[in-house]
């Protein structure tokens, strides 16, 4: 059916902008250790804008497909969806906080709340998506541990542990790369090995088996 390509078309771009923006936002954690300086944070919240408008896409996309199929476990998608928005946008508002300089330990707070909070997010994607889809679950799985140690670096920087935070925030940040593009791998690979359209299965939601 339309509405079911549309909502997967979205799923698809909104993977796509995932990848771009944890790509932006792992340039500019890579920059932070390497300089030793916050200049990076400002490339760091351009890529969680980025990952939220993503977010948002494949919420809306998976609405859609719930809406034709029905299946109850999308439901944990879409709101996993909606909390990975929410989390990297509070990241990229806590960023911004943390660039002025004026209250640096309230940004670093709310970063780590941010992170938390899309780690969730993603974790409850994974739960949803379907069985017959593993490679879907697990890049989410990624992507939820890459966001947790994100969050627990900003909490080792609110304890004066600057040098070890920056470290794991860019293996949470490239971990976080790892996750969307298996994730986006995995969508793909589903619109190619989809059937051809027919009366019968036209735009029907591919399955692959394993």
């Amino acid at each position: 059916m339309e509405i079911v390509k549309q909502g997967e078309d979205l799923i698809i771009t909104g993977a796509g902008f995932l990848v771009a923006g944890t790509i932006i936002s792992a340039i500019g954690a890579t920059n932070v250790i390497i300089t030793g300086t916050d200049n990076g944070l400002e490339l760091v919240a351009r890529g969680n804008a980025v990952e939220g408008f993503g977010n948002v896409l494949q919420a809306i996309g998976r609405t859609k497909v719930y809406e034709i199929e029905g299946r109850e476990e999308e439901i944990l998608s879409i709101v996993g969806c909606w909390f990975q928005a929410g989390g990297n946008f509070t990241n990229t508002v806590a960023n911004e906080v943390i660039l002025e300089g004026t209250e640096e330990e309230e940004g670093l707070r709310v970063n780590a709340l941010g992170s938390g909070v899309q780690s969730v997010g993603a974790s409850l994607e994974a739960v949803g998506a379907p069985v017959d889809r593993p490679l879907e679950s697990t890049g989410n799985w990624v992507i939820a541990l890459g966001s947790s140690i994100d969050s627990i670096a900003n909490l080792f920087t609110l304890q004066d542990k600057k040098k070890k935070g920056d470290a794991l925030a860019v293996i949470g940040s490239y971990l976080e790369v790892v996750g969307a593009l298996i994730e986006l791998y995995a969508l793909t690979s589903l619109r190619e090995e989809s059937p051809p359209e027919t009366e019968d299965n036209r735009y029907q939601y591919p399955r692959i088996s394993v």
